[in-house]
């Protein structure tokens, strides 16, 4: 019977790995799933591969683990989600090790990141909607105790000042933000913070008369015609919603949308 890497052996894998996904980084997950003959690593032997060159365990080392690295970042970069590779160490690693290995490839991606402003009745209704979608979410209001409702029990969560934001961001092109905080003037002073920053979609919750109040704002600071119409006032898809639920469905609408495949979403 082949001999099999136990997991107590790929504990410190294991451990990383969960962390790796609670904090919502990219990583691979390369398995050995097969090994005959002479081998540096028998089957069940795991190795994690963190963008930038970092690994943690192993699956053999050498040349094995050049080419295990180069298909991990060649996964993460072309949105495949898993490979497998088969290597003949004769050919490899020369007369030392004379053995075959496949090693399986599973990607894991960093969702999506919703950074939501407000944790009011909207917030705590789109919320636990996302997570249910597979986003990242991160809710941040000034007032603590709204953020210990149990609709955002499983987001990250910011209590701070919302000119503070700059402090307590990490803004980036997979950052999507909504803005729905209880007053216009703190919506405003959030989109004016995070405005010229880099993200992906910009929303906030509101009305066209919002937006013409929004617009006259953003031209009185200086802010340009085109950067303004990147705010999506009002976000959500146009389906007569009016409850925050239904708001909470309009919006994950228009975000599963706006990231469906090419050709997947009909019209007409």
């Amino acid at each position: 019977m082949e001999p099999v890497t136990t997991g107590s052996e790929n504990r410190e894998v294991f451990e990383r790995a969960a962390d790796l996904i609670l904090k919502g980084h990219a990583f691979v997950l390369a398995t050995v799933v097969g090994a005959t003959g002479s081998t540096p690593r028998k089957s069940g032997a795991k190795m994690i591969v963190i963008p930038g060159g970092e690994s943690v365990g192993t699956v053999g080392g050498g040349e094995v683990e050049a080419r295990v690295f180069e298909r991990a970042e060649a996964l993460l970069a072309g949105g495949e989600q898993t490979d497998l590779v088969d290597f003949d160490l004769a050919s490899v690693d020369g007369p030392v090790c004379g053995g075959g290995m496949s090693i399986f490839l599973e990607a894991f991606s960093r969702p999506r990141r919703m950074l939501i402003f407000g944790a009011g009745h909207v917030g705590a209704a789109v919320c636990p909607l996302l997570l249910k979608l597979g986003w990242m979410v991160t809710v941040y209001d000034e007032r603590e105790a709204r953020l210990d409702l149990p609709a955002f029990s499983g987001a990250l969560k910011i209590a701070a000042p919302y000119g503070e934001i700059a402090k307590h961001v990490d803004f980036g092109p997979d950052l999507h933000i909504l803005i729905m905080t209880p007053e216009h003037k703190n919506d405003f002073e959030v989109a004016l913070a995070v405005l010229d920053r880099e993200w992906a979609m910009l929303g906030m919750l509101g009305s066209k008369r919002k937006r013409a109040q929004l617009d006259s704002m953003l031209r009185d600071k200086g802010v340009s015609e085109d950067l303004a119409k990147k705010i999506r006032i009002p976000v959500g898809a146009d389906i007569g919603s009016e409850t925050p639920d239904e708001i909470a469905v309009s919006i994950a609408a228009d975000l599963v949308k706006l990231h469906a495949k090419p050709g997947k979403v009909k019209t007409g």
